[in-house]
Parts: C-alpha cells; sequence; structure tokens
C-alpha cells in the first residue's frame, strides 16, 4: 500500500509546553485525508499557559476558561482515527505521539493508541533528514509558498501533509517506497521508543541515548539508570520498554 492508497490522518498539537508528562494540550486538530472532515479539539489544559507558550501559539487562559478538558474529548478523538492505515506528524515521534498517550492515559482511555497495525509517518524527520531545518521551511521548499499562521494546530496539520507529499514528489526513491517503508525512513536511526531515550547498538541490544556515563551502555548491563529513569519524569512508553527489560533480566 502507498501513502495516495491509505486512509492517513495528520495531526498537530499546541500545548503548554514539550514536557509530554506535564504540560497538557490545548489544541488537537487532525485532517483525515479522505477530507470528510477536519476534527479540532480545543482543549482546557486544566493548568496556566505559560507565556512562552503563548508566544508561540497566541493562546491565552482567558481564551480557554470555557473549553472542555482534553478527558471529555478523549474517546471521540480516538473513535475519529478508527480505520486510518497511518498517522502522519511533523515530529511526531518525538512529541504529538507521546503527548496524545499521556492524556489519553490520564483521562483513563484504555483503547490502544495507535492501533496495532497503524504506521507513523514523521514528515519533520524525513525533512531534517534531507533539509534539516523547521516546517515553515519546509512548506517554502515543497510547496513553494510561505507558511500562513505557523503554529495554528489546523493550520500546521495540513501544512505538514502538503510538505509530505512535496517531499515525495522531490525525491524519487520516496515515491518507490510503500506504506511501510515510508514509516520506516521517517523513523530516527536505530529508534527504540518514540521520545529518543533509547537505541540499539549494532547487536540489536537496547542502549541508552542519555547520559553522561550510560549513553551507549546496554540496558541490561545498567539495571540502576533503568530504575532511576522508572522513578522520573520520563514518558509512559519509555518506561514501558524499560520495565520489559528489567523483568526480563530478573
Amino acid at each position: 500500500m502507498t501513502l495516495s492508497e491509505a486512509l492517513t490522518a495528520t495531526i498537530d498539537i499546541e500545548s503548554t509546553g514539550v514536557n509530554t508528562e506535564t504540560d497538557r494540550i490545548i489544541t488537537l486538530s487532525v485532517v483525515r485525508s479522505d477530507m470528510l472532515s477536519v476534527r479540532e479539539c480545543q482543549c482546557n489544559p486544566g493548568i496556566p499557559i505559560p507565556p512562552g507558550a503563548t508566544e508561540v501559539h497566541h493562546i491565552t487562559d482567558d481564551m480557554v476558561k470555557d473549553w472542555k478538558p482534553f478527558r471529555d474529548q478523549a474517546a471521540d478523538f480516538v473513535t475519529f482515527l478508527q480505520g486510518v492505515n497511518a498517522l502522519i506528524g511533523f515530529n511526531i515521534y518525538g512529541f504529538d505521539l507521546l503527548m496524545i498517550m499521556a492524556e489519553l492515559a490520564r483521562a483513563g482511555v484504555t483503547a490502544p493508541f495507535p492501533e496495532p497495525g497503524v504506521v507513523i509517518i514523521d514528515s519533520g524527520t524525513i525533512f531534517h533528514k534531507k533539509e534539516p531545518r523547521t516546517l515553515e521551511a519546509a512548506v517554502q521548499k515543497y510547496c513553494n509558498r510561505k507558511h500562513e499562521n505557523a503554529h495554528g494546530a489546523t493550520s500546521d496539520a495540513l501544512a505538514t501533509l502538503d510538505v509530505l507529499h512535496g517531499q515525495l514528489a522531490a525525491y524519487p526513491d520516496l515515491q518507490e517506497m510503500d506504506l511501510t517503508q515510508l514509516a520506516t525512513f521517517s523513523q530516527q536511526k536505530g529508534m527504540v521508543d518514540y521520545a529518543g531515550k533509547l537505541g540499539r547498538d549494532a547487536q540489536g541490544e537496547v542502549i541508552y541515548r542519555i547520559g553522561a556515563k550510560t549513553r551507549g551502555v546496554r540496558v541490561k548491563d545498567d539495571i540502576g539508570m533503568a530504575e532511576w529513569m522508572l522513578a522520573r519524569d520520563f514518558p509512559k512508553q519509555t518506561k514501558q520498554i524499560l520495565l520489559g527489560i528489567i523483568t526480563e533480566k530478573l
């Protein structure tokens, strides 16, 4: 299956910050490739929006005071994604997926996300492999236009989809890839967890990608670091992988 044959959902988030465990979603937009509808969740994050975040997306505490919390919209969001073959985003691995997973967990949603068999395509990773810049620069390069309304969730989601199609047109090798191959190419090399805290060595063993003393060290050879991470503010998915390795080791 190729991208043009697939039913895709392109996602973009604006939030209170970039810590996927302690920050919260403010707006979440999903654009389905069938274009039957565009879903934007406007969420009261339940915590103050830092001035630095407002400078980026221009959303204030006063603007969100009457919006529903994400937990009241979570089930509808999951339903809206049913049947899609791929989730698309700009830096979706490092941020959007982790933020959504954390919010779904807080909302008590037990349905799997992403659903089994759904591939992830990160047009940001593709862009950084080909041209290490920003979404605005990607729109200029691949779509030959200025990205208007940058950091508006729906605008960014639509621009991200345009960028991916522009990338396919620009690079013949990408055009020949099926959906799974394109998803693999959009991953960071050696990726194990979405946050990029873990990787693999030449033998395929899971290693740490953080820490001056533990970077490159196999997790099974330094369980103490894994236990330290489990007790700290790391993404849930990263912790699940570490816990699986610890359990196997013990």
